[in-house]
């Protein structure tokens, strides 16, 4: 199964992406590798409403579809 993680350069430790009935989700982790910017940065933008996550358990995870959003609002390319 491929994801947006397999194109990150130097990547030190595996993802933690999880898979619930066939949707991918990325953490906070993994999402600020993909975009480059810190989980800081992330957080303030979910906060303002720019980034859509959902709060499982005890960590923030998104979806290909919002990470993409988010890159477009943002100008960021990998």
């Amino acid at each position: 199964m491929s994801c947006i993680l397999d194109n990150v350069p130097n990547r030190k430790e595996p993802h933690k992406m999880i898979v619930i009935e066939n949707l991918k989700l990325y953490d906070i982790d993994d999402v600020s590798e993909i975009c480059g910017c810190s989980t800081r940065t992330l957080r303030r933008d979910m906060n303002a409403g720019r980034l859509e996550g959902y709060y499982i358990g005890r960590a923030w995870y998104f979806t290909d579809k919002a990470i993409e959003a988010y890159k477009q609002k943002k100008g960021v390319e990998i």
